[in-house]
């Protein structure tokens, strides 16, 4: 990420004062501006940088003995050791973070952690953890009106019922947690879970109802061309099942195009891959319109 010389001259700042905190003795708020550098540095995409600013926040809060504080720094350090594949670790950090602040009553500030942890549980092959841990997210969401945070989890419930076999119950969570998406604005999380039930229904063989969701989809996906391209394979592959081949075509040729420019090589290669069996399909069907005229 390229946030040109504004996040740098931040950067310098969050620093000077944790610098000056620290002559202060005022750890707490100079391990506060530590955990905003951390952040920052995430989001630029300097990881090991972050790594080192939240360890350096957790010493900080450590010594001020401030165990909430602690739990905020686990959690960003969490998100810090996903990005860096590190998955059980990350694990570890939310576990630990989700304890202390149900331990001190904070329960609403556990919504994010759980949800993360769910991801984590996904990425390291366990969607049944992932599962429960969505529903954790949702029942602590519900109850301390985290609209957002309850999305996410009805989101990941679906998307982790799918992973499961669960696809009725797949499709619930999915068409709630697009309404709830869409009613508090969230664009981004409205097309995953628009995209994802159209999905589910691909491999239920419910075509219509497939490119019905997909088509919804579409629209909502076109800030990032990599999922908008992926949506729009789907879509194509939905059309060639009803046989519309020609829409089926331009939704495939247009999804290549924004792989290729995404850069995204096996994007890519699963869209040509869906390509070859729209040709293969329509050559076969011209195949047996031939036959039969000849039987006639």
């Amino acid at each position: 990420v390229k946030l040109g010389r504004g996040a740098d001259e931040a950067l310098v700042h969050f620093r000077l004062a944790a610098g000056l905190f620290m002559q202060l003795d005022r750890l707490a708020s100079a391990a506060r501006a530590t955990t905003l550098s951390g952040i920052a540095l995430r989001r630029l995409g300097r990881i090991a940088e972050a790594e080192a600013a939240h360890r350096e926040a957790l010493a900080l809060y450590d010594r001020e003995h401030d165990a909430l504080g602690r739990a905020a720094v686990l959690h960003n350090l969490g998100a810090v050791r996903f990005s860096q594949n590190a998955y059980d670790d990350a694990l570890a950090q939310y576990r630990e973070s989700i304890a202390i602040r149900r331990a001190h009553g904070e329960v609403a500030l556990t919504v994010s952690s759980l949800n993360n942890s769910a991801t984590i549980y996904s990425h390291l092959g366990r969607p049944d953890s992932a599962l429960n841990a969505s529903r954790e997210a949702f029942e602590a969401a519900r109850m301390h009106g985290d609209a957002s945070g309850e999305a996410y989890a009805l989101l990941g419930m679906g998307t982790y019922s799918y992973a499961l076999g669960e696809l009725q119950a797949a499709i619930g969570y999915l068409r709630v947690a697009a309404g709830r998406f869409e009613h508090i604005g969230n664009t981004s999380g409205s097309g995953y879970a628009m995209h994802t039930l159209g999905v589910v229904y691909l491999d239920l063989g419910h075509f219509a109802d497939a490119v019905s969701a997909l088509e919804r989809a579409v629209p909502l996906r076109h800030d990032d061309p990599a999922r908008l391209g992926t949506t729009l394979q789907s879509l194509g592959n939905a059309h060639r099942m009803q046989g519309d081949f020609e829409r089926a075509r331009a939704s495939i040729e247009r999804a290549l195009t924004l792989k290729r420019q995404a850069s995204d090589r096996y994007g890519e290669a699963a869209t040509l891959r869906s390509l070859a069996w729209l040709e293969l399909a329509a050559a076969l069907t011209d195949q047996d319109g031939a036959a039969a005229d000849q039987v006639a």
